[in-house]
C-alpha cells in the first residue's frame, strides 16, 4: 500500500515523522539503536517507509515500520508486513517517540 505524499502509509521513499502524529508498528524492541539499522535497511530495501525511533519516556529504541492517522488504518495491513514483525509488532502512537540521530538511518 503506498499512499500519496502527506498522508503516511506502510510504503513509499516519504521519511517517518514523530512530530506529525498518528500510529506506527513497533517491531522490534532494542537495547541500543544501533541494533535495528540492519532491520531498516532490509526493510527500506523492500520499500517499506521504517527508522529506528526512541521512546520519550522509557529511552528504549524501536524499529519502526509505516505512519497512520489511526490505528485502525495500521491494523488493516498487518498482513502486509514481514512475517517476523507480524508475530512481534504492536501498532503504538508515533508521538510518543523521537527520531534516532540521523546517522543511524541507512
Amino acid at each position: 500500500v503506498t499512499a500519496p505524499a502527506g498522508s503516511g502509509g506502510l510504503k513509499g521513499d516519504e521519511p517517518l515523522d514523530p512530530s506529525a502524529g498518528g500510529y506506527t508498528w513497533s517491531s522490534r524492541t532494542l537495547s541500543i539503536a544501533q541494533e535495528g539499522v540492519p532491520m531498516t535497511r532490509v526493510l527500506r530495501g523492500a520499500d517499506f517507509r521504517t527508522a529506528v525511533l526512541q521512546d520519550r519516556e522509557t529511552g528504549a529504541f524501536i524499529v519502526a515500520i509505516g505512519q497512520f492517522q489511526t490505528p485502525e488504518a495500521a491494523q488493516a495491513v498487518q498482513n502486509q508486513l514481514p512475517a517476523w514483525a507480524q508475530a512481534a509488532g504492536v501498532v503504538v502512537q508515533i508521538s510518543s517517540y523521537q527520531l534516532v540521530d540521523g546517522d543511524l538511518q541507512p
